[in-house]
């Protein structure tokens, strides 16, 4: 059982959320690729900060409406 999985904050969540979308056919390669080309990284709760660029808050925003 897994009480809490979470163990490291450049790994666990959401680095990797967008990659894991796209795997799973669940985001066009267009926007994965803008997402990817501009260096967009966002992480849980704002702990680290991510990126704060235009295109990537735009981008970011639109794959999660897909959700």
């Amino acid at each position: 059982m897994v009480g809490n999985g979470l163990t490291d904050l450049l790994i666990d969540v959401t680095p990797t959320y967008i990659p894991t979308l796209y795997k799973l056919s669940l985001i066009p390669k267009p926007l994965y690729d803008t997402y990817v080309k501009n260096d967009c990284k966002f992480y849980f709760n704002d702990v680290i900060p991510g990126s704060n660029s235009t295109i990537c808050i735009d981008t970011f925003n639109e794959i999660m409406d897909l959700q």
